[in-house]
């Protein structure tokens, strides 16, 4: 019992002081995403840390990074290009610049947590992908011929 409820403290800490700054669900999930080590699928938050036992952050952290992604992949496409857009365009080099990094570099590729289903993980990159296409060639037809 008292695990669950230091899971739902730090749960309520991080959505309040954390989460809620993020203008777009798929900026939520890859801020999350970011919070892993690859290796060990650790997560790190020094401000959590610093108040809850670790336990509970990790069972937390890992429980919302779940639930955003699920949220994420449930979302129609019409829904998700436009929080796409949202997300790439918050990101430090803008919305140009996180579309090529993106498409490029795969980002999306490491933002799905831990065991799930590989098929979940596939729809979901599937679905970015076609994303991002469009909006690479909706950026080329936009800007004219030199």
């Amino acid at each position: 019992m008292e695990n669950s409820q230091q899971c739902q403290a730090v749960l309520k800490d991080f959505v309040e002081h954390s989460l809620l700054a993020i203008p777009s669900e798929l900026g939520r999930l890859a801020y999350v995403a970011s919070l892993r080590d690859a290796g060990s699928e650790f997560y790190r938050h020094d401000g959590l840390a610093a108040l809850y036992p670790d336990g509970a952050v990790q069972q937390a952290l890992l429980m919302c990074h779940k639930e955003l992604f699920l949220r994420v992949l449930e979302s129609p496409l019409e829904r998700l290009e436009i929080d796409l857009r949202v997300c790439l365009g918050a990101l430090s080099g803008g919305f140009e610049k996180s579309l090529t990094e993106w498409a490029e570099q795969g980002t999306y590729a490491h933002l799905a947590p831990a065991k799930l289903p590989r098929y979940l993980v596939e729809l979901f990159e599937s679905d970015i992908k076609i994303l991002l296409t469009l909006l690479a060639s909706e950026r080329i037809r936009i800007q004219p011929a030199a």
